[in-house]
């Protein structure tokens, strides 16, 4: 027989606070440098954690855009 298993409220959101964190650290991280807003960019990561797959997908593209390029002026 199959029994139904249930889901604990408390344990679920312990979860969700534990991965809005995390999301929250690695978004950080991961912007500081390459980005010029990374407190923008990681709070829309910290969001977007609430839905863990959103979080994921929303670090991948963080990791693979591409990095800020130095502002160069060359006399012409």
């Amino acid at each position: 027989m199959l029994e139904s298993v249930d889901i604990n409220a408390t344990v679920f959101g312990q979860f969700i606070v534990g991965f809005m964190i995390l999301c929250g650290l690695v978004c950080f991280l991961t912007t500081r440098k390459r980005f010029e807003l990374p407190m923008l960019l990681t709070f829309i990561g910290v969001l977007l954690a609430i839905i863990p797959p959103l979080g994921l997908i929303y670090m991948v593209v963080l990791l693979f855009m591409a990095q800020r390029r130095p502002v160069t002026t060359e006399s012409v």
